[in-house]
């Protein structure tokens, strides 16, 4: 039996996982369960920067924000 602490845990962000080292930084798309598209943005460091754009669950920009 595998306890679950010795399971890397997978963060939301494209190919980052909580046991890497450094901090993502790069173009990242977050998408719903459906397939469409949450946020998009720009990570430096690990932290978002520029312009974010937030959808809606059916696809529709909902929101856009300066970081």
């Amino acid at each position: 039996m595998t306890d679950k602490k010795d399971k890397p845990i997978i963060s939301k962000w494209n190919d980052f996982s909580a046991v890497d080292f450094e901090p993502f930084t790069g173009f990242n798309t977050e998408r719903y369960e459906n397939g469409e598209k949450k946020e998009e943005g720009n990570f430096k460091d690990g932290k978002k920067v520029g312009k974010w754009t937030y959808y809606n669950k059916y696809g529709s920009i909902k929101d856009t924000k300066e970081h």
